[in-house]
């Protein structure tokens, strides 16, 4: 979108010119959006295009403007393989930094699910320790029993 506004000099400019501005600029909205994509702010971007606009300014801008003037050739290419760089340089850094984001995430993911975890009793020991349990209070109470019986029947004879 950028560069296709460029477009609209159509009838002030000769249409080589204003393909090659367009061209530029579709390259140099694409590296904005990327420098917008990375530091979330439209300073950087904007701060860029003001740069970008002031030394294209030095360029001779007429109807009939000569690209194969060395001048204009050499900052034209200069221009093309200055933001190509810048392009690299952008796409890495906002692979890095989506990688690193990425990361954050799913360790605070993986923290969140740990404080999830249910804690699993094993019932087998649990329940096996109640049943001895269970089993030496019923063979006391069953003694008993049997200790108060047999007294009774001694007592009685």
């Amino acid at each position: 979108m950028f560069g296709m506004f460029h477009l609209t000099n159509l009838g002030s400019f000769s249409l080589l010119y204003v393909l090659v501005q367009t061209c530029i600029g579709m390259e140099i909205g694409f590296f904005l959006s990327l420098r917008f994509a990375i530091t979330k702010s439209l300073w950087e971007p904007l701060l860029i295009h003001v740069a970008n606009n002031l030394a294209s300014s030095v360029l001779p801008v007429s109807e009939n403007v000569l690209f194969y003037y060395p001048p204009v050739m050499y900052a034209l290419a200069v221009s093309v393989v200055l933001y190509i760089a810048l392009i690299a340089v952008s796409l890495r850094e906002l692979h890095a930094k989506t990688q690193s984001m990425h990361a954050a995430t799913h360790k605070e993911a993986e923290e969140e699910e740990e404080k999830h975890v249910p804690v699993f009793v094993d019932n087998k020991s649990s329940s096996n320790s109640n049943s001895i349990n269970n089993s030496k209070s019923n063979s006391k109470s069953n003694s008993k029993s049997n200790s108060k019986s047999n007294s009774k029947s001694n007592s009685k004879s």
